[in-house]
């Protein structure tokens, strides 16, 4: 019965909907005849109708069965983003379909919209449905004509943009020039459209019937007709606009103060450039974007160079020599995109003086030319320009070298350095960064090369403000490869130069574990290199303590010896301390055969031993091994404050650190106070450090806690 007919699928489906889309007539009539209009009705969870089905699928005669016993309800539904059945019609280009849909539906649905704007007369248009159009036409009239979408498109403005003319002067005769004239939620107009796709024929039209006033129109951002046709080197379809508009149409500038000069240039439109140089003479040519970008700009950045004679033919030296805000010219753009072509053309029009011109942040020609390696321009620059244009700078210091270097350049740092020489080289940067440095930071063997070549050591031996040197970066950076070619260019004097701190290339290869770099060292610095040490008085074999470098601390003592493992800062810490506050057991091990009982038992200033340190950490390995070492007597050493080692691990509740202090240092160990009388036991309580607690009790008993 009616109520098993009455069943949806999940989706929303009902039996409706499947004899809809086969257009079965005598299954909808069945249907109908049990279910009725409410089964006729249902639609799918996007709103789908039986109705909608029909059409999609072009069952006409279910579509007309369907509207002679559901009627205008049925067709006045809407899918959940507005389409409407007369929309499936349209798109379907499907006249029979349409002319039922306004028997039935009338005008009203055939003026529904998408949730878009989109009308059932746009969807005709843009599946090319002419005959359909037409007829949405005779049924809707100007009022469904006069229909936009959500951003204000009329059929007008596809029809322009397609160039279909035959459409226009329909839609002409159908909403007359008001139609035409109207512009979308932008101010673009249909002829803005027509331009932008170079349909001249619509163009035509469109000022045959709507005249001047819509050709000049303007876009709300200022853009022009004549702006779409120069932007796209529409010559046919620009001519026709300035037969029409002329000097005030190619005058005109968008918001930002681009004009369609601007537009024809950086698109090295030639035709169209010719003709807006003829409209507009230099005065047009002079126009500058808000940012101060004339149109040379625009045609140097893209290496129109038939376009920047043109415009220097008309413009003259003055135009070439216009700088934007932050002083660009137009050279800078041609260099920096490696235009040679564009470069030359600008050489011949504005000479020497065009090329010496720096940005506001000091930038040259020279500079943008290295940045990208182009040997050709370089050349062309420096036969303008000089060695004077190589050697102009940034404002940070930074050469055209610098930036061949930095970027892996090396044909272009050759040809640098042969016509500039070494005072090229020897320029640095304001921290004191050299073209060495950063060849050893890209580990750039041939700019190394090169640079030795032509600035010899004095150029490698330059350092940066904070003492780097080139070796130095080279190390940071694990190019151990140049770091070997660095020493055998710089030598000695070169791998022993130190930061500010005082660190060496050893101090940093120790720190790092690397010993192939510490052996190579040895062998270009000898002993004295790795004896050095920093201004804090730590040696390489303290940062090998430091990160628990095992195998660097073995090399340190076969090239360094005992001596240089015994070393103390100027503070006193030792290897040792370090070693034993890393919890560097092996490390530490290595230390304690070489120095035994003698290293474990210097204090550092503050009266902090070894001991303290692991005990601080938790290092039971290390703690071990001092307490092997240096025995009770290390353990009853005490801070400046008077903290032994035990109360440290107290306080950091390293409960099997205290064991081992307390089988160690026994209870006279525990028993020792601060100045202040702080006791281990009020450490461990203060961090609430149970199991402390615990072996403090077992050890100290109730005299301690009390």
């Amino acid at each position: 019965g009616k109520e098993l007919l009455m069943m949806v699928m999940h989706d929303g489906r009902s039996c409706a909907h499947f004899a809809a889309v086969i257009g079965h007539l005598e299954a909808l009539r069945m249907l109908y005849e049990v279910g009725g209009k409410e089964l006729l009705m249902k639609v799918k969870k996007d709103g789908s109708s039986c109705a909608h089905f029909a059409v999609r699928h072009g069952h006409v005669e279910a579509l007309r069965m369907l509207c002679e016993v559901a009627g205008k309800g049925l067709l006045m539904m809407v899918e959940d983003d507005g389409s409407s059945c007369a929309h499936f019609a349209a798109m379907n280009g499907d006249l029979q379909a349409l002319h039922i849909l306004f028997e039935f539906g009338g005008k009203d649905h055939l003026l529904l919209v998408t949730q878009d704007g989109l009308s059932c007369a746009h969807l005709a248009l843009f599946k090319g449905h002419v005959e359909a159009l037409h007829t949405l036409s005779e049924m809707g009239g100007k009022e469904l004509m006069m229909k936009v979408t959500k951003d204000g498109l009329s059929c007008a403005h596809f029809a322009a943009k397609e160039g279909n003319v035959d459409v226009l002067r329909m839609l002409h005769d159908v909403g007359g020039r008001a139609l035409l004239m109207m512009v979308a939620h932008n101010g673009m107009s249909c002829a803005h459209y027509a331009a932008l796709e170079g349909q001249v024929e619509a163009l035509r039209v469109l000022l045959e019937v709507g005249g001047k006033e819509l050709l000049m129109m303007v876009a709300q951002d200022g853009q022009s007709c004549a702006h779409l046709a120069a932007e796209g080197g529409h010559g046919e379809a620009l001519q026709i606009l300035l037969e029409v508009g002329g000097k005030e149409l190619v005058m005109v500038t968008r918001g930002d103060g681009v004009s369609c000069a601007h537009l024809a240039a950086h698109g090295g439109h030639g035709e169209a450039l010719q003709m807006l140089c003829d409209a507009g003479g230099k005065e047009l040519l002079m126009m500058v974007k808000k940012d101060g970008m004339s149109c040379a700009h625009l045609a140097a950045a893209k290496g129109h160079a038939e376009a920047l004679q043109m415009l220097y033919q008309v413009g003259g030296e003055e135009l070439l020599m216009i700088v934007t805000e932050n002083s660009v010219s137009c050279a800078h753009l041609a260099a920096q995109g490696g235009h040679v072509e564009a470069l030359r053309v600008l050489c011949e029009g504005g000479g020497k003086e065009l090329l010496m011109m720096v940005m506001h942040d000091g930038r040259s020609c020279a500079h943008f030319a290295a940045v990208i390696g182009h040997l050709e321009a370089l050349r062309m620059l420096y036969e303008v320009g000089g060695k004077e244009l190589l050697m102009k700078v940034k404002k940070d210091g930074s050469s055209c070298a610098h930036f061949a270097v930095r970027h892996g350049h090396v044909e272009a740092l050759r040809m640098l350095c042969e016509v500039a020489g070494k005072g090229l080289l020897m320029m640095v940067e304001d921290d004191g960064s050299s073209c060495a440095h950063f060849a050893a930071m890209n580990g750039d063997l041939q700019a190394l090369h090169i640079l030795f070549e032509f600035g010899g050591k004095d150029h490698l031996l330059l350092v940066t403000q904070d003492g780097l040197s080139c070796a130095h970066l080279a190390l940071f950076k694990g190019h151990v490869e140049a770091l070997h070619t660095l020493s055998e260019m710089g030598g000695k004097e070169l791998m022993m130069k130190v930061t500010k701190d005082g660190l060496s290339c050893a101090h940093f290869a120790a720190k790092e574990g690397n010993v192939d770099v510490l052996r190579m060292l040895h062998d270009v610095g000898g002993r004295a290199l790795l004896m050095m040490v920093a201004h804090n008085g730590m040696s390489c074999a303290h940062y090998a303590a430091l990160e628990g470098q095992v195998e660097a601390l073995r090399v340190l003592l076969e090239v360094g010896g005992k001596e240089l493992l015994m070393m103390v800062a100027q503070d006193g810490q030792s290897c040792a301390h370090l070693a034993a506050e890393g919890g560097h057991g092996e490390a530490l091990q290595i230390l304690l055969e070489v120095g035994g009982k003698e290293l474990v038992m210097v204090t550092r200033g503050d009266g902090v031993s070894c001991a303290h340190l692991a005990a601080h950490g938790g290092h039971g390995e290390a703690l071990q091994m001092l307490c092997d070492a240096g025995g009770k007597e290390l353990l009853m050493m005490v801070k400046k404050d008077g903290m032994s080692c035990a109360h440290l691990a107290a306080a950091k509740g390293h409960a099997e650190a205290l064991q081992m202090l307390y089988q160690v240092g026994g209870e006279e160990l525990l028993m020792i106070v601060t100045e202040n009388s702080v006791s281990c036991a009020h450490l461990a309580a203060q961090g609430g450090h149970v199991e402390a607690l615990r072996v403090l009790c077992e050890g100290g008993g109730k005299e301690l806690l009390m």
